[in-house]
């Protein structure tokens, strides 16, 4: 998570929709689990890395250590309300990859979301030196809101039916 304003931004997000089911793919220290969590005190957030392993007090918090889309699974994870995307395999990070596990996180949280589900990814406005990714592309094609001012933060949600 970069900063407080897209902390709070989430934590809106989450609580407007009334989530239940809130997923994270790459946790790192837990700053962005601690204030899902937090500002969701009834939901269940369910969060994954798999090079950490953070301490949570928050009792609300499933911390599985491995792969996101393989905790989907392992939980049953089919409902999913809101979802934050910030993870990018180790392998990858700073290569012409390093989305494309995001837009496969995206795009599975995309098939379980449920109505006025809201999917949150992280860093999608790169350095201005970098140069465009196809994957990064593709993921700010998906979204309806893309924020630069956050650092690169963007939007997805799923219509009511």
């Amino acid at each position: 998570m970069t900063n407080n304003e897209q902390a709070q931004v989430m934590a809106w997000l989450a609580r407007l929709t009334k989530s239940r089911v809130i997923v994270e793919a790459g946790t790192y220290y837990g700053a962005a689990t601690k204030v899902l969590a937090s500002a969701n005190p009834y939901a269940t957030v369910y969060t994954a890395d798999p090079y950490t392993s953070p301490r949570f007090k928050e009792t609300n918090v499933v911390f599985h250590q491995g792969d996101f889309l393989e905790m989907l699974d392992i939980y049953g994870l089919d409902q999913i309300d809101f979802a934050y995307i910030d993870a990018t395999p180790i392998e990858e990070h700073g290569t012409e990859h390093s989305y494309r596990y995001r837009y496969r996180c995206g795009m599975e949280c995309a098939k379980r979301a449920t109505p006025n589900g809201i999917i949150c990814f992280d860093d999608t406005n790169p350095a201005p030196w970098k140069k465009p990714f196809r994957e990064l592309e593709q993921i700010k094609e998906m979204c309806q809101l893309n924020i630069k001012a956050l650092k690169g933060f963007s939007v997805w949600y799923k219509e009511e039916e």
